[in-house]
């Protein structure tokens, strides 16, 4: 059984056809019948259950059976006249689902939801994600770049006759429709692994330059206010086609293009695969250790596991070349690796310390360098970062422009960072 929570709303009623007419058993679940008119004709009146996600109590009936759980809700309203949903909205679905022993429960989400965001909408998703990522149940969570019909309501034909905004300068999307969403969805439910999270985007990333001449042809002035309808969140919401094939094994075909203009194809940001696409990676076999790993096991790495060992090693091998080092061939040699504190963090399935006495050799067997090793450790964002440390201590700048901001904000409340100058430096 497929019980689909908030199967009226725009991704949840793409989900809902698609799993019927593949011939699932769907159970659809809403949270009142206020909102319910666009589920006729589709299933009837009978078959549609009720349950409200921010009252645990509520969803054990509805949960009864059930093999895999989407949960859909949207961030913004639970239907008209209805509130916001609270943030463990999200996470009272899982623990419910986790309960009933459902063997997967996939929350849906949205690439932008920042605590920090000017838009909030996704204020409000990094809220109920937060509590979704810090559930004790057996959760899954998709996150989607932004949709087709959030560009045209926006910034293009608003349903409302107001005035389209403005897209956000120094941006990037990467839009998809709602039923490519639900094929991603349906394709990966026998496939996830508890604890990750997917980001899926459409067949072409557009930055706002690229994006506006593209629906400059389409654009309706519309006339007064702005439009009530949302404008896209500002900033870097892109997911490559090819990470999306990479992490799902599938491949978004429906354009923006075609969606602007029924019947007519858009083209593609790249060629499609020749062959094709990989199997999702939850069926791959694991990649075994880092080429650059001697193998030897010392007290130092009792506490690593295999995925945290390779992160290390490849993090390592990588970072070889800020230093201006070569990284082919070489080796990580770490019989003289001893803790350089007492800070820990956990990560990758395993426990890391800072280091020192680390060593690479050559493929001559010849120490290339040697240092001590730093980390930083994020667990909200999920952000695991090593490095070479060098004279003056800091976070390497690459390494520091290259996380999101979230990351840069806690960090610099870390009080191990407190004097890391580049870390306190405003801006």
């Amino acid at each position: 059984m497929l019980v689909v929570i908030g199967a009226n709303g725009r991704t949840g009623l793409e989900i809902l056809r698609l799993a019927l007419a593949s011939g699932r058993q769907v159970r659809p679940v809403c949270r009142d019948d206020r909102d319910t008119r666009v589920l006729e004709g589709i299933v009837s009146v009978q078959d549609i259950c009720y349950a409200d996600p921010d009252d645990p109590e509520s969803l054990g009936a509805v949960m009864e059976g059930a093999r895999q759980v989407v949960i859909a809700i949207d961030p913004r309203v639970a239907g008209p006249g209805a509130p916001m949903y609270g943030d463990h909205a999200g996470a009272t679905c899982i623990e419910a689902a986790t309960r009933a022993g459902a063997e997967v429960a996939l929350y849906l989400s949205v690439a932008g939801g920042y605590r920090w965001s000017a838009r909030r909408l996704n204020r409000r998703a990094f809220h109920l994600d937060r509590w979704v990522r810090q559930s004790t149940g057996r959760w899954s969570m998709m996150r989607f770049s932004c949709f087709h019909d959030e560009v045209i309501e926006g910034h293009v034909r608003p349903p409302d006759g107001g005035r389209p905004h403005t897209l956000p300068a120094s941006s990037r999307w990467a839009p998809l429709s709602r039923a490519d969403a639900a094929r991603a969805v349906l394709g990966s439910l026998d496939d996830l692994v508890s604890g990750r999270t997917i980001y899926v985007g459409g067949p072409r990333v557009y930055s706002d330059q690229q994006l506006a001449a593209v629906i400059a042809p389409h654009v309706v002035p519309g006339s007064g206010a702005k439009t009530r309808f949302f404008v896209l969140p500002p900033g870097d919401l892109a997911v490559l086609p090819s990470a999306t094939r990479v992490a799902l094994g599938f491949s978004a075909t429906e354009t923006l293009e075609a969606a602007l203009s029924p019947g007519e194809a858009g083209p593609s940001s790249e060629p499609a695969p020749a062959a094709a696409p990989p199997p999702p990676m939850a069926q791959r076999p694991p990649p075994g250790p880092h080429p650059a790993d001697a193998g030897r096991d010392y007290k130092i790495t009792a506490d690593w596991g295999p995925d945290l060992r390779r992160v290390i090693h490849s993090a390592l091998v990588e970072d070889l070349g800020r230093l201006g080092l070569p990284t082919d061939g070489v080796t990580v040699d770490l019989r003289y690796a001893r803790a350089a504190d007492d800070r820990r963090a956990v990560a990758h399935d395993g426990t890391l310390q800072a280091l020192t006495g680390v060593r690479v050799l050559d493929s001559e067997g010849a120490v290339l360098h040697k240092g001590a090793v730093e980390f930083l450790h994020d667990a909200l964002a999920q952000e695991l970062r090593l490095w070479w440390v060098r004279d003056d201590g800091q976070i390497p700048e690459p390494v520091w422009r290259s996380l999101d901001l979230g990351v840069q904000r806690r960090a610099r409340i870390d009080r191990h960072f407190a004097d890391d100058a580049r870390v306190q430096a405003p801006g």
